[in-house]
């Protein structure tokens, strides 16, 4: 079986909680507002999606930076783990700020972007949970995002139409 991935920086993924697939079932994306890429690196690239992109692609995986800054591909199955790993490596060079770091204002102004997205999925006809109180997303550390409701064969089924309609919060 092969699967179109959506591949995203593993930190962005811990920094604001947003992870919502896995490799074995074929997706990954996360929202994440007031993330900055750092300076370029040793490579020279002053992207750091095309950094990420050539290292992707020097590891063997031809994958493509799509309009929502996620990269994408199709991976067999039954290479998850490579690619995982692959990906993980990659990802290293793509430094950003720790929702640890955040002041309150930035961590409100993101809550705020979650919960808009999470009220974009609803008006979708979409069934998820109520969105936690800030000071409890607070608490966790941001582990709650738009879509971290959205059932998994949902989000599979429906990708394109959510993300377009109810965009990821972005810097």
């Amino acid at each position: 079986m092969v699967n179109r991935l959506r591949d995203i920086n593993p930190k962005l993924a811990r920094a604001c909680a947003a992870l919502v697939g896995s490799v074995t079932v074929g997706l990954i994306m996360v929202g994440c507002a007031g993330q900055t890429p750092a300076a370029p690196n040793s490579s020279g690239s002053e992207d750091p999606l095309r950094q990420v992109q050539d290292c992707m692609k020097d590891a063997g995986w031809d994958v493509e930076i799509a309009e929502d800054g996620s990269i994408s591909t199709f991976v067999p199955t039954d290479q998850a783990s490579e690619y995982e790993a692959a990906s993980a490596k990659c990802w290293e060079s793509y430094p950003v700020k720790a929702f640890a770091d955040l002041t309150e204002a930035e961590q409100s102004n993101l809550y705020a972007k979650h919960v808009a997205v999470r009220d974009c999925v609803v008006a979708l006809g979409i069934d998820v949970a109520p969105a936690p109180s800030f000071q409890s997303w607070v608490d966790s550390g941001g582990a709650w995002g738009g879509y971290s409701d959205v059932p998994q064969d949902v989000l599979l089924n429906q990708w394109d139409e959510i993300n377009t309609k109810c965009p990821q919060p972005t810097g």
